[in-house]
């Protein structure tokens, strides 16, 4: 009498294993892979890191200030021994017509790397967000770009340097700037009399 063959169990189970797995796998080629899409999202979340100079260029001085003027002056003081009286020279900013320096009502707005050169101080500046960033560190000195130079507010960086600005009486966009270097020269001295020296001290520029 013939015997009829019953399928093992466990044989029909790791087939029907086997075709699962084929069929998983093939899925899983075709199918998007989410973590690529999920970093190319999260590098558009940091504007910042991809600005470009062009979008920094676009932070204009006009819109801290649309009514600018070319009205105004700058002199800084600097070290000079062969000056008898003193040893302080003064080199005026720009051609003396207004070159290098713009006016916002009665504030002052200088080509901040013609003023830096003036000062002999070798500090890096760009803007951001209309702020000034120097030597890497964003400062709160107002700062824009006007025909392709960068401008910053005059009071504002000198601070930051630790330099003193002083305005002719009557004249607040006619000022002098006195780097640190010129006022420890004051100071070391005995020149200690001048108005520099005293708006200095008063505004803890000196001892």
């Amino acid at each position: 009498m013939p015997t009829s063959r019953i399928a093992s169990p466990t044989r029909s189970w790791f087939a029907l294993s086997k075709v699962t797995l084929a069929l998983t796998a093939t899925v899983a080629c075709s199918s998007p892979r989410p973590a690529v899409e999920s970093d190319s999202a999260g590098a558009t979340e940091k504007p910042s890191q991809a600005a470009t100079e062009r979008d920094l260029k676009s932070d204009l001085l006009s819109s801290i200030c649309p009514t600018l003027t070319r009205r105004g002056s700058i002199q800084v003081a600097r070290v000079e021994p062969k000056v008898e009286e003193g040893g302080v020279a003064f080199d005026l900013l720009g051609d003396g017509a207004g070159q290098g320096v713009m006016t916002c009502a009665d504030t002052l707005y200088a080509d901040v790397h013609a003023l830096l050169r003036s000062m002999a101080d070798s500090s890096s500046v760009t803007s951001f967000a209309g702020k000034a960033v120097i030597d890497g560190k964003t400062t709160n000195a107002r700062a824009g770009y006007y025909n392709g130079a960068l401008y910053v507010r005059v009071d504002s960086l000198a601070r930051n340097r630790r330099a003193l600005v002083l305005a002719s009486p009557g004249q607040p966009t006619d000022v002098v700037i006195w780097p640190r270097k010129a006022l420890l020269h004051l100071e070391t001295s005995g020149l200690t009399a001048g108005r520099a020296y005293k708006t200095a001290v008063s505004e803890g520029l000196l001892p």
